[in-house]
């Protein structure tokens, strides 16, 4: 990861860590890959989370141009962009033409915020994106990922200057797996390989080439 950042294949990213979340209040599930919607739910109306969120969107997009949201439940998500002036809701559940159309607008500059739920981590192509905010807690190293991926894809402005993507999270993601720059694949004795960051272990089991 840090060749393709320093030799310009990445765009650099910016981090901005507002640990809304506190982890220790929420629960794993059953099979201890994430934490449970119910306790998620919960959670969240006990601290008023949409309304936290809403509050760091707004103040990013006072300097971005493009902001995407990632949210857990649609609940909260329909709550967040209520609070959002122009903001609008994107989930699994969106019929497609609807999709299509949110998403050519977002493209074109029509809609500065875009608040998803379980859908956009993949897939989506917009190299002009500026910034996405995580509005959720997660053991995901693949979700934490393909989110910041989101702002990874370089991009030159008309004026020449470079893209800067920002990751704003409010989870506690970031102290959690740390940034994508010194993720690093390592190789054990055994020939079996596993994704660490700063000495910890970021993946549950390792994995063969």
């Amino acid at each position: 990861n840090a060749v393709l950042f320093n030799n310009g294949f990445l765009a650099a990213l910016r981090y901005f860590s507002f640990d809304i979340i506190d982890r220790k209040m929420l629960q794993v599930n059953t099979s201890g890959t994430d934490f449970t919607q119910a306790s998620l739910k919960s959670y969240y109306r006990k601290i008023d989370f949409p309304r936290q969120t809403a509050y760091w969107a707004q103040r990013v997009l006072a300097k971005r141009n493009s902001l995407l949201i990632f949210s857990s439940l649609i609940e909260e998500a329909m709550q967040t962009a209520r609070l959002i002036d122009g903001a609008v809701v994107l989930t699994g559940d969106t019929e497609k033409r609807e999709r299509e159309n949110i998403l050519s607008r977002f493209k074109a500059g029509k809609i500065k915020c875009l608040v998803n739920v379980g859908v956009l981590t993949t897939g989506f192509d917009y190299p002009a994106l500026e910034a996405v905010l995580i509005a959720k807690s997660t053991m995901s190293l693949a979700f934490y990922y393909q989110v910041i991926g989101r702002v990874m894809r370089p991009y030159t402005y008309e004026d020449g200057s470079k893209k800067e993507g920002w990751v704003i999270d409010l989870g506690n993601n970031i102290n959690f797996f740390g940034k994508i720059e010194t993720m690093q694949i390592v190789e054990n004795s055994n020939g079996l390989y596993s994704v660490m960051n700063n000495g910890r272990h970021l993946t549950n089991v390792t994995f063969s080439k």
